[in-house]
């Protein structure tokens, strides 16, 4: 089974056939739901409180899904630098519950980059040791660019941990 999108409800109910080939009948019908626990939601409009930086990753008014700030990584304009570069946007400490169902990391991200596998490789990766070691999930490259699009992962498996998350991009080329 996957895990059911919040606030979701869900019935349920369950037949059990034994060793021996005996089938039960329906249990009754429970019903539950699934609530959200946000545990960690930013729009920027106050600072970057614990998120650092590198690269040319800073805080920019110029495009935004939240009233007037988001991230970019530009020099201001574009991030044609001439030479290759690359930079990486980390979330402060997040302590994921053990009792979450499903884990859900929810993003808005804004897209004017090359549509080749190539060059110009975004991903979102996660740490559970503090940042010494990155595990790397691609984001996809070959989506329709320059409008805001939505984007998710699980990080259902780090249930019970504390997690950094780290949003990179390199642009493989000059």
């Amino acid at each position: 089974l996957t895990a059911p999108a919040i606030d979701t409800e869900i019935y349920f109910a369950i037949k059990v056939i034994d060793n021996m080939k005996n089938v039960s009948t329906l249990s009754n019908i429970a019903e539950t739901t699934v609530k959200a626990k946000i545990l960690l939601s930013e729009d920027f409009e106050t600072g970057s409180s614990g998120w650092t930086t590198t690269g040319l990753w800073h805080l920019a008014t110029s495009r935004f899904n939240s009233p007037v700030k988001s991230f970019a990584y530009n020099n201001g304009t574009n991030y044609d630098t001439g030479a290759r570069n690359f930079g990486s946007l980390t979330t402060p400490e997040i302590i994921v519950p053990i009792t979450a169902l499903a884990i859900i990391v929810n993003f808005q991200q804004w897209i004017n980059t090359e549509t080749t596998a190539f060059y110009d490789v975004r991903s979102l990766e996660i740490s559970n040791n503090n940042g010494i070691d990155w595990v790397k999930y691609p984001l996809n490259f070959n989506v329709e660019k320059i409008k805001w699009i939505s984007d998710s992962m699980s990080i259902s498996g780090y249930a019970g941990q504390i997690v950094k998350l780290r949003f990179t991009f390199d642009t493989m080329d000059a």
